[in-house]
């Protein structure tokens, strides 16, 4: 029998977590039980026996009264605050019929329900998320009261109210009723309707249902939150049956009904929720992988960042800062991928994204560039005739050891500076281990790229299938004699 009980126990506490928070002081002091209920952001019920279709999708955390308001609870908030009041007056013309501390209250019309959520959110019964005019308008602002007062009490919305009925715990789906089946409750055993006992039974007499509330079939009619046409809405059906045939219907997933906010009635009680302005959580930086950067004859590498890997579990929009040092001097970028230079050299770079409320803790790259190989280059011709009909010039290029014929990428022509003329042709050979590349840059170009003449140095920079530079370094001498003139020319000048 042991055995029995703790198993018991131990379904219970997996099926919901049950906290209670307490209202009022002294003897107007009273608490109420909530249960949590998570699978933020599950799909709505498209079921045949959903209305309406699509009914019970929310996308946060909530908790949720455990049981119906009591006449305990209400004659204290009562006792506390003074009896809510306001226009229309039919609204605030009945108490409850049905006696007993642990009976839910009854005869309560919507208005009323929403200043007893008032009182729990602030104290004040006219203060919280329901703005009641004095022509009977109803403002309601659940956002700003939750900056206020952070945990703000309401009647549930339809879908907080049905998603806590009907939607399975492990997120699998939903059920007819609220016991987790679409097998009615048996009528004075499980839940208290059909008029089996006749009148409203106290609170948690009954079974427990899916997400570890009571009597969200039968018991009182509950009122929630959201406009039906004209109509405030109400669910889940009560202790009464002789006036409804088939009195189960009204306690199943499909069945939706609306009245006046200022309706009152034996059989029509509320339970209250509870939200609260949601928890931010840091946003998490993700710089990407390490990279290698290759630097050419500048020392200088460009290279693109990678944040797009950040992520934020609230889903709000990232902004993204990245900083790095260089010879104790700071450098930054923003974007989500910025091009940045880096010069030859090991770098840390440290990311900090930010979801609009908080930073993230940084995250680091290791970003490494790699200086250009220097390889020996011989030019040919040594001396350039600016008077010269040649077309070409040659470069020589003879690559260090360890480097293979195939280590080149032949898909990227090697280049002549100054005037960045890229080869006409070039091909590489390999003779005895020593790779030697040849290539033909345009004479005519190159003339054009320099104006002076004399001694000049030309760099040709070249790249590895790796992505790593080659470069190497000649000078040559360029002239332009004067020309010799012949015969009649001669003669012209004498």
């Amino acid at each position: 029998m042991k055995n029995s009980i703790l198993l018991v126990v131990c379904v219970v506490l997996l099926a919901s977590s049950v906290s209670a928070d307490t209202f009022g002081t002294g003897v107007n002091e009273f608490t109420i039980d909530f249960v949590n209920i998570g699978n933020a952001a599950n799909p709505g019920d498209t079921r045949a026996e959903a209305y309406p279709s699509g009914c019970g999708a929310v996308d946060y955390e909530y908790q949720i009264g455990k049981y119906e308001i009591t006449n305990g609870q209400w004659d204290a908030f009562v006792s506390a605050a003074g009896a809510p009041v306001g226009n229309p007056s039919s609204a605030y013309d009945e108490n409850a019929y049905w006696t007993g501390t642990d009976v839910p209250t009854g005869y309560v019309s919507w208005y009323e329900a929403a200043q007893f959520c008032n009182y729990l959110t602030s104290g004040d019964k006219s203060q919280g998320a329901y703005q009641l005019g004095t022509n009977g308008s109803i403002n309601i602002d659940r956002s700003t009261a939750e900056m206020v007062y952070g945990i703000v009490y309401v009647l549930p919305t339809e879908d907080e109210w049905y998603k806590a009925a009907y939607y399975k715990p492990d997120g699998s789906g939903y059920s007819t009723y609220a016991n987790g089946t679409d097998v009615a409750p048996i009528a004075g055993d499980d839940t208290n309707y059909d008029d089996v006992i006749g009148q409203p039974w106290d609170i948690g007499t009954g079974t427990m249902e899916q997400n570890g509330t009571f009597d969200m079939m039968g018991n009182v009619w509950e009122w929630n939150e959201t406009l039906i046409d004209h109509l405030r809405g109400f669910r889940g059906g009560s202790y009464a049956g002789n006036a409804y045939p088939n009195y189960d219907s009204y306690i199943r997933s499909y069945y939706r009904d609306g009245f006046v906010p200022d309706w009152e009635c034996g059989d029509f009680g509320f339970r209250v929720a509870s939200v609260s302005e949601p928890t931010n959580h840091l946003p998490v930086a993700d710089a990407g992988l390490d990279q290698i950067g290759y630097a050419c004859i500048d020392e200088i590498a460009e290279v693109t960042l990678d944040g797009s890997d950040s992520n934020d579990i609230d889903g709000d929009e990232l902004s993204y800062y990245w900083s790095w040092t260089i010879d104790d001097e700071i450098y930054d970028a923003n974007g989500v991928g910025p091009t940045i230079e880096l010069p030859v050299g090991e770098h840390v770079i440290e990311l900090i994204v930010n979801d609009g409320t908080e930073d993230s803790e940084p995250n680091e790259v290791v970003i490494t560039v790699i200086g250009p190989i220097e390889a020996d280059l011989y030019i040919v011709p040594r001396v350039i005739n600016r008077n010269s009909r040649g077309r070409s010039v040659m470069a020589i290029i003879t690559l260090p050891e360890g480097i293979g014929k195939d280590d080149i990428d032949v898909d990227v022509v090697f280049t002549l500076f100054p005037g960045e003329i890229a080869a006409k042709r070039q091909f590489v050979r390999e003779d005895e281990e020593v790779v030697k590349v040849f290539a033909l840059f345009s004479r005519s170009d190159l003339m054009n790229a320099v104006a002076a003449n004399g001694e000049v140095e030309l760099t040709i920079v070249g790249r590895l299938k790796s992505g790593q530079c080659v470069y190497g370094a000649d000078s040559v001498r360029i002239i332009q004699p004067r020309r010799r003139l012949r015969g009649r020319q001669q003669r012209q000048y004498r």
